[in-house]
């Protein structure tokens, strides 16, 4: 299946006993393509747009099979199933899409970056501000505006002013508070995955969306840290290249495109415990669950 027209996102494959298997593509403008694949006894072609409730069957379609009853097994499946039924099969399919999708063994969003201490200075709040960082990186690319050391600065700092009003604290928050921040602050669309999987997070990422990560920072290894590196640590998933995931780290200036392996990041997933001023230690962050901030 051809990659090359961005706008089509495959939300279902469904085999069936009679008539072959069809792929289903969603545009982006809500449109459902239909195409039938497998051994085929003709080819076939055709769209359904749930807008208009309207099916377009092309010269090798329906009106072949005109003759035969509705109920004739013979007869293709498109044909003995009316409009409503068609978009009922396509719901139905969503869920086993993700088990057939192909992808690529490397994939990387375009993803502009800025440290989390945009000017080195690693005192407070930019100490604390991996969080913060991560969504402002995210916020930026959905928006496509402009991102540099000047901007990172100002916008930790306003985040940081909000998060005070609205939490009472901006240090150690949580999945599901950079989640409200995504949402409330930024404008965004976020979903909280829990336990997700290797393919689970190149699926997000191939569809187009942004991974908020948090670990346990000391996990990941990165040589580029201070010290032992932060207990408690966000960064952003952009890609994959081979067993490797490529990040935006903001935990360092040498976080833009940083590697870490499939298994290395995967373990360090870490959702914070705590909040706020709570203290977090190496072993509490250890228990935290295994979840990460899906961005659209």
């Amino acid at each position: 299946m051809s990659t090359k027209n961005k706008s089509l996102i495959l939300i279902g494959l469904l085999i069936v006993s009679i008539g072959g298997a069809f792929v289903f593509l969603q545009t982006q403008k809500g449109q459902i393509l239909v195409y039938k694949v497998g051994e085929v006894r003709d080819e076939v072609e055709y769209k359904l747009k749930t807008e208009e409730n309207i099916i377009n069957v092309n010269e090798n379609s329906a009106e072949k099979n005109d003759s035969k009853p509705i109920n004739d097994p013979s007869t293709p499946l498109r044909d003995r199933l009316n409009v409503d039924d068609q978009l009922k099969m396509v719901d139905d399919s969503k869920e086993v899409i993700a088990e057939e999708l192909i992808l690529p063994t490397e994939f990387k969003l375009d993803v502009a970056f800025v440290s989390q201490a945009p000017y080195v200075d690693w005192g407070l709040p930019y100490q604390e501000a991996c969080e913060e960082a991560s969504a402002i990186i995210a916020d930026k690319y959905f928006k496509n505006e402009k991102l540099d050391a000047h901007i990172m600065d100002a916008e930790i700092k306003k985040l940081v002013a909000w998060e005070k009003e609205t939490f009472g604290y901006y240090e150690h928050t949580t999945v599901k508070e950079v989640a409200q921040i995504v949402t409330d602050y930024f404008g965004l669309t976020a979903e909280v995955v829990d336990n997700p999987s290797v393919d689970d997070l190149k699926r997000e990422l191939y569809a187009g969306k942004l991974i908020l990560i948090p670990a346990a920072g000391r996990e990941l290894g990165n040589p580029y840290f201070s010290g032992e590196g932060p207990i408690y640590h966000m960064l952003v998933l952009i890609g994959w290249k081979g067993d490797r995931w490529i990040t935006n780290d903001p935990g360092t200036r040498h976080g833009e495109g940083f590697t870490y392996s499939f298994e290395k990041l995967m373990s360090a997933i870490h959702d914070s415990p705590v909040e706020g001023e709570e203290v977090l230690t190496q072993e509490l962050i250890l228990t935290g669950g295994k979840r990460v901030v899906v961005v659209e």
